[in-house]
C-alpha cells in the first residue's frame, strides 16, 4: 500500500448520549441550566421537544463546530405549578421520531411528571412502532399508570395517563436494552417514595451508558446508590460506579435512589467517541493518518474501546491531551478481530466492515443480537451490506462472523462502483463510507440519515475523501 505522508484532522459532534441525559436532567430541575457543547441532531432535537411540551424552555444560545450548540434549560414547573397539567387540558403530543432513546428515557419521565391522570400522546415514525417497550410499559402500569394503546398493544403509538410514579421495587428486564433501566433512573428521583430497581433477565445490554445516565445525574445533584453482591445470598455492599469496567450481571447489582431535586447546573459534553470511531477507524486502513481533536481519553462513554479494538487489529494509535491519532498497521494490512460488543453496539457496524476488508480473519463479534432492534435490523443490514462486494458474514448463536474478501476480490472492487441501501441507519450508512478506502464508490441511497446522529459528519469525511485524491 502506498502511504500517504499527511494526516486529517477531524472534529466529531459532542457525545449524542450525554446530549441525551444532560437535556433531560437539566428540564427536571428547579431552575435554569446551561449546557455547553450540546449537540444539536435530529435524536435531541426530539428529546428537546418533547420537553418542551411538558413545559420546560429550550433557548439555543449560539452555535459552535459540528453540530455543537449552547442551550439554556428552564425546568418543567412540577405538580400543581405547571399550568399544563390542569383539568381542563386534555393532554398534549409527544412526538419521538426515530429516536428510541428519546421514547425509553422520556416516557418513564412523563409517567412521573404527570399529575390527576395527564394524558400524554406519544408517537413516532413506523418503524419506532415496530421496537420494543413492552417491558417498560408494564412497569410503569404496576406503578400506577395507565395506557391506551392506538396501534398494536405494547408498542408506539399511545396515551399515557400518568399520574406519577409510586416508586418502591422495581424489576426491569434490560437483557434486549439498557434504554428501559436509564429512564427508569431518571424519572427515579421524582416518585412518591424511595425506588430500588433490580435489572432482570441474562444481561444489561449496552452497560457502558448507565454509566453515563449516573454521571449525568450526579451533575445535577442526584445521587444513585449501587450496590453489587457476589453470591445470591450475600449483603448488598455499595461500590464506586465510576470503577465498574466489567458488565455486571441481573441479579448482582441494584440501584437505590431517595425522592429528591433535580438541581440546576452547568455543563458541557464532551466529544463523541462513537461518531469518532469511524474516523479512527479510516486511519487504520490507510493510506493516511487520521486524527480526531477533542476526544477525552478517560471518558465514561464506552466506545472509547474502538482504540483498544484497531490495536488489536494492528492499527497504531497515539494519544496526547488534545486528540487521538490513528495510523495504519505498520505492513499495511489489518488483521480481523474477536471482541465481545455487548456494551458497544454502536461500534458494531464499523468494526463488521473491517473486519469484510481485512487481510486476515475472521472478524468475530459476540453479543450482537439486540442490534436487531436498532433503527435498522441491524444485523440483517450488516449482512446484506457486506453481500454486494462479496463478504460473507452470518450469524451464529449471538455472534456476527465475518470473513474477510480474498486478494482477487479486492482488486476487483477497486475503481468500482457499488450501490448500498444505509437502510435509513446513520450508524450503517456511516460505516460503509470507509469501504472508500480500498477504492470502492460508494453509492447510498440516503446520505442524509447521518442528521440523526451527526449532520455534519460528510462535511468531515470530505478531508478524507481529500487526501485520498492526492495518493
Amino acid at each position: 500500500m502506498k502511504m500517504i505522508t499527511q494526516t486529517a484532522n477531524i472534529q466529531v459532534c459532542p457525545s449524542k448520549s450525554m446530549s441525551h441525559r444532560l437535556g433531560i436532567c437539566a428540564a427536571l430541575a428547579d431552575g435554569t441550566s446551561t449546557l455547553e457543547n450540546n449537540l444539536d441532531c435530529a435524536d435531541t432535537r426530539r428529546t428537546a421537544g418533547v420537553l418542551a411540551a411538558a413545559g420546560a424552555v429550550v433557548l439555543a444560545k449560539g452555535k459552535g463546530a459540528c453540530g455543537a450548540r449552547k442551550l439554556e434549560i428552564m425546568g418543567i414547573p412540577l405538580g400543581k405549578g405547571n399550568p399544563l397539567y390542569s383539568n381542563d387540558i386534555q393532554g398534549f403530543s409527544c412526538c419521538v421520531g426515530d429516536s428510541g432513546t428519546t421514547c425509553r428515557f422520556l416516557t418513564p419521565v412523563l409517567a412521573a411528571i404527570g399529575i390527576s391522570g395527564t394524558r400524554f400522546h406519544v408517537f413516532g415514525s413506523e418503524r419506532m412502532d415496530e421496537r420494543p417497550i413492552e417491558p417498560l410499559l408494564k412497569v410503569l402500569q404496576q406503578q400506577g399508570c395507565q395506557f391506551e394503546f392506538l396501534g398494536r398493544e405494547w408498542h408506539t403509538p399511545f396515551i399515557i395517563i400518568a399520574n406519577g410514579i409510586n416508586g418502591g421495587r422495581i424489576e426491569i428486564d434490560c437483557a434486549d436494552t439498557n434504554q428501559y433501566l436509564s429512564g427508569l433512573l431518571l424519572a427515579a428521583p421524582l416518585a412518591k417514595t424511595p425506588v430500588t430497581i433490580f435489572p432482570t433477565g441474562r444481561r444489561i445490554a449496552s452497560w457502558k451508558y448507565v454509566l453515563l445516565t449516573l454521571d449525568a445525574m450526579e451533575m445535577f445533584g442526584v445521587k444513585v446508590v449501587v450496590s453489587t453482591r457476589r453470591k445470591l445470598l450475600d449483603e448488598w455492599a455499595p461500590i464506586d460506579w465510576r470503577k465498574m469496567e466489567e458488565m455486571p450481571k441481573p441479579g448482582y447489582i441494584k440501584f437505590d435512589i431517595s425522592p429528591s431535586t433535580y438541581k440546576p447546573s452547568k455543563v458541557s459534553c464532551d466529544a463523541d467517541w462513537s461518531t469518532a470511531s469511524y474516523f479512527l477507524a479510516a486511519g487504520a486502513l490507510g493510506p493516511m493518518s487520521v486524527q480526531v481533536e477533542g476526544l477525552d481519553k478517560a471518558s465514561l462513554q464506552g466506545d472509547r474501546v474502538i482504540t483498544q479494538i484497531l490495536k488489536k487489529m494492528g492499527a497504531t494509535i497515539v494519544t496526547d491531551e488534545v486528540c487521538v491519532t490513528a495510523k495504519p498497521a505498520s505492513a499495511g494490512e489489518l488483521c480481523g478481530v474477536e471482541w465481545d460488543m455487548s456494551s458497544y453496539p454502536d461500534l458494531v457496524p464499523t468494526v463488521a466492515v473491517l473486519g469484510a476488508i481485512a487481510y486476515s480473519g475472521p472478524t468475530k463479534l459476540y453479543g450482537v443480537e439486540h442490534l436487531e432492534l436498532k433503527e435498522s435490523n441491524r444485523i440483517q443490514a450488516i449482512i446484506q451490506e457486506l453481500d454486494r462486494i462479496g463478504a460473507t458474514a452470518k450469524m451464529e448463536n449471538g455472534t456476527l462472523i465475518i470473513q474477510q474478501l480474498n486478494n482477487i476480490q479486492r482488486a476487483n472492487l477497486r475503481n468500482t462502483s457499488v450501490f448500498f441501501s444505509a437502510h435509513n441507519d446513520h450508524r450503517l450508512a456511516m460505516s460503509l463510507s470507509l469501504l472508500e478506502l480500498i477504492g470502492i464508490t460508494v453509492k447510498l441511497d440516503n446520505t442524509d440519515c447521518v442528521a440523526k446522529s451527526f449532520p455534519q459528519f460528510w462535511e468531515q469525511w470530505d478531508k478524507i475523501r481529500q487526501l485520498m485524491a492526492t495518493k
